[in-house]
C-alpha cells in the first residue's frame, strides 16, 4: 500500500509529543496482521522504519514505505459490505476495505520526535508506530458514520 498526497510540496513533521493515530488490521489467531501487507504487530512494541518520499510532477507525491494511520477525524462508513475510511467530511474516501470478521481497529502511538506526513485526506504515514491493547472488531453492525475518536470513546468510555 503507498501513501499519496496531491499536493505541491510535502511537510515532512517532527511529532513534538506522541500522537494518537488509529490503524486497520486484520486479527486472526490472536494475531494482528496488517491488512495490505500481512506484516504482524506485537502490541506495545516500537516499530521504526526509513520513510523516503518519491514526486511524480507538480502535484503528486508517494511514499511506499511507512506506518500507516488514521487521524482522530477520520470517519469510518460502511457500503455494500466494504468499510470506507474517508476524510472529516465524508467527501473523500482514503482506503476500503472488505467486512470480514477479522478486522479491527488499534489505537496507536506514533512517538514523540517520530518523523510524519499528513495527506489532504487525513491519512498519516510515519517511521514509528506503537500498536496498542485497545481494539475494537468493526463491521456493518458496529460503525456507521463516526470518527475514529467518536468510535474508541463510545466503547471504551
Amino acid at each position: 500500500m503507498c501513501w499519496v498526497s496531491h499536493s505541491i510540496t510535502l511537510n515532512k513533521q517532527i511529532a513534538s509529543e506522541n500522537i494518537k493515530v488509529y490503524k486497520i488490521v486484520n486479527f486472526y489467531s490472536g494475531d494482528l496482521i496488517s491488512y495490505f501487507r500481512g506484516f504482524t504487530y506485537e502490541i506495545n512494541k516500537l516499530y521504526k522504519t526509513k520513510v523516503t518520499p518519491t514526486s511524480f510532477g507538480m502535484d503528486f507525491n508517494i511514499i511506499s514505505r511507512g506506518f500507516h494511520s488514521y487521524s482522530k477525524n477520520n470517519k469510518l462508513t460502511f457500503s455494500g459490505g466494504l468499510l470506507y475510511v474517508c476524510d472529516a467530511d465524508l467527501l473523500k474516501s482514503n482506503e476500503i476495505y472488505s467486512d470480514n470478521d477479522g478486522l479491527v481497529v488499534v489505537e496507536c502511538i506514533i512517538p514523540k520526535s517520530s518523523e510524519y506526513y499528513i495527506n489532504n485526506s487525513g491519512e498519516i504515514i510515519s517511521n514509528q508506530i506503537i500498536l496498542s491493547n485497545k481494539y475494537i472488531n468493526v463491521n456493518h453492525t458496529n460503525v456507521y458514520k463516526e470518527t475514529f475518536e467518536d468510535l474508541f470513546n463510545r466503547i471504551f468510555n
